[in-house]
């Protein structure tokens, strides 16, 4: 009965990131800055509308006039990124951390693609890297803790998910990893507590009532055992498919 639900990762790649670079390129007159800037946006709307091949298009014309632009190799990582050619973009990610290796965005994307690669390590790595660069990256918080609550260690994990929900306190997704945790760690209050939560504020969070139905199981209550599986039975059949499986496996004290 170790079951452990862990929601999909944070999984926001930041695009944002206009001029944030030390550029490496020649001076230039201001309506050749006002051009150049107007590209960079360029880039970002058509990233944001997922019109990659548009994007990449002015990304290598730029590249022509400038290779080393630190901005634009950025962005071609990030083009890479969102196309999936993973190796290739972690190539140019590190080539735009040499110039800028304490932006906490770039780093974050770097964690991001790690863990992609499942490279969970080594994500954790730049995770932490951009926490301490900037002590309110949210995402960076939720992602690392995924990650601990991943590897079993439950303090750090329940630590990091309590600080993303200080900016986020009713994203039932945390939430419910968080409760899992507690769960896990055999804090059952604290787990009934959480999950009590969210379905105060989606209360047919369907995570929650499986878990919650769980729990129930475990401490032998099977009334109430019996009205979650009912609540499952209306919202999500399969899920209490499922939960009656799990009863009939069940064997107490394991």
């Amino acid at each position: 009965m170790s079951e452990k639900k862990i929601s999909s990762m944070k999984n926001i790649i930041i695009t944002a990131m206009i001029l944030s670079f030390i550029t490496c390129f020649s001076a230039t007159s201001a309506a050749e800055d006002i051009i150049y800037e107007a590209q960079i946006v360029k880039i970002n709307d058509f990233i944001a509308k997922n019109e990659i091949n548009q994007a990449e298009e002015i990304v290598k014309k730029l590249l022509e006039d400038n290779h080393t632009d630190n901005n634009v190799i950025f962005y071609r990582a990030l083009i890479h990124h969102k196309k999936g050619e993973y190796d290739k973009a972690l190539v140019e990610y590190f080539k735009a951390l040499h110039s800028a290796k304490d932006d906490p965005l770039l780093n974050y994307n770097i964690g991001l693609l790690f863990y992609q690669m499942n490279n969970h390590n080594k994500a954790l790595e730049f995770y932490e890297k951009v926490i301490t660069l900037q002590p309110n990256f949210s995402e960076a918080y939720f992602n690392a803790a995924r990650i601990y609550q991943e590897q079993d260690n439950n303090k750090k994990a329940i630590n990091y998910y309590k600080k993303y929900l200080s900016e986020f306190p009713e994203d039932v997704e945390a939430l419910n990893n968080l409760a899992v945790v507690y769960k896990s760690d055999g804090n059952f209050d604290k787990a009934f507590e959480v999950f009590k939560k969210i379905l105060f504020i989606d209360p047919n969070y369907i995570p929650s009532h499986y878990n919650i139905a769980l729990m129930h199981l475990i401490n032998g209550n099977d009334k109430a055992f019996n009205n979650e599986l009912k609540l499952l039975s209306k919202i999500s059949p399969d899920h209490a498919k499922i939960l009656i499986k799990q009863k009939e496996n069940f064997k107490p004290g394991k």
